[in-house]
C-alpha cells in the first residue's frame, strides 16, 4: 500500500506554523530563511515566531496548561534541541510541558499505522526510516540532500534554457504555482514524449512552459541530472528496507507512507 500525509500542521483555531513565519490573521515574513536544511540559522526569528504564536493563543489557554509538541528534523543536534526548549519556555509562562519528536515519525503516525516505511520530502532534505510496531529502527534511516527546493531550482534551470528569466530565489511563488498546477512525475519506463504545458497567471499573462514541468520531478529520483551526488527516492526506500530484518520486510513494504509538500506532485506516488 502507498499513502500520502500532508506536512502542513494546523491548530484547531486555524493558526498555521509556516516555514517563514506564523499566520495569525496577518502574515509574518522574514527577509531570509531562518531554517536551512533542518538547522536553525536565526534563533531570533524562531523566538519571535513563538512569541507571536503564544500571544495569539494566550486568551484561550489557562496558565500552566499549555503543552507544546514540536516536530524536529531527523538527528537534530542535542544543543539545538536544548536551545529550542529554552526558546519555547521563555516565550510564554503558560507553557508547562515541551515535547520534541522526529518529524518523519510523526508523519508516519498520522496515517494511523505503526509498521511500515516512511519517506518525507522536506524543503531541502529527504529522509526515510523503517518503523516496526511503533518503534523507529534507527539503523534503517537514510538521508539525501534533495527536496522541494531542489525541484524548484531544477525547474527554474529548465525554464531558463527555454528563454524564461526565472530564478528560484526571486520567483519562488511563481515556481510553486507551476509545480502545483503543471508539475508531473513520469513513470520510469514511460516511452511517450513529455507533454508541453502552459500557464495563465492571475495578471492575465500567458506562459508557455514547454516540457519543463514534466521533467523537473525527475531530479527527486535521479539527483545527478542537477549535479547533486546522492541517492534518489527509490534508492532511499530500498536502502531502508534492506537494513531491516528479512522477516519484517514483507510487512514494511506493504505500508509505505509519503509525506511532504513535494510528494503531492501528480504521478509521484505511482512512480
Amino acid at each position: 500500500g502507498l499513502f500520502t500525509a500532508s506536512d502542513r500542521q494546523c491548530t484547531p483555531d486555524g493558526v498555521t506554523l509556516r516555514r517563514f513565519g506564523v499566520r495569525t490573521g496577518a502574515h509574518v515574513a522574514y527577509p531570509h530563511a531562518p531554517i536551512e536544511r533542518g538547522l536553525v540559522l536565526d534563533w531570533a526569528a524562531i523566538e519571535a515566531t513563538f512569541r507571536v504564536l503564544f500571544l495569539r493563543l494566550a486568551p484561550r489557554v489557562e496558565p500552566g496548561f499549555c503543552r507544546v509538541l514540536v516536530a524536529v528534523p531527523p538527528l537534530a543536534p542535542r544543543l539545538s534541541l536544548a536551545r529550542l526548549s529554552k526558546a519555547v519556555f521563555s516565550s510564554s509562562p503558560q507553557v508547562s510541558e515541551f515535547y520534541a519528536v522526529d518529524a518523519i515519525v510523526l508523519s508516519f503516525y498520522s496515517s494511523g499505522r505503526t509498521t511500515g516505511l516512511a519517506l518525507q520530502v522536506g524543503h531541502s532534505t529527504t529522509s526515510t526510516i523503517a518503523i516496526y510496531e511503533g518503534y523507529s529502527m534507527e539503523h534503517c534511516r537514510s538521508h539525501a540532500p534533495i527536496g522541494g527546493a531542489t525541484v524548484s531550482a531544477y525547474l527554474a534551470h529548465l525554464l531558463r534554457l527555454q528563454g524564461h528569466a526565472i530564478h528560484e530565489r526571486s520567483d519562488p511563488l511563481l515556481l510553486h504555482a507551476i509545480k502545483s498546477e503543471c508539475g508531473h512525475v513520469r513513470l520510469q519506463d514511460a516511452t511517450a514524449a513529455p507533454l508541453e504545458c502552459s500557464l495563465t497567471l492571475a495578471s492575465g499573462k500567458h506562459l508557455h512552459l514547454g516540457t519543463a514541468p514534466h521533467l523537473c520531478g525527475e531530479v527527486l529520483f535521479s539527483p545527478h541530472v542537477a549535479g547533486i551526488a546522492g541517492p534518489g527516492l527509490s534508492l532511499l526506500l530500498y536502502r531502508a528496507l534492506m537494513c531491516a530484518d528479512f522477516e519484517t520486510r514483507r510487512e514494511l513494504v506493504r505500508n509505505i507512507v509519503l509525506a511532504g509538500g513535494a510528494v503531492r506532485m501528480n504521478g509521484l506516488s505511482n512512480r
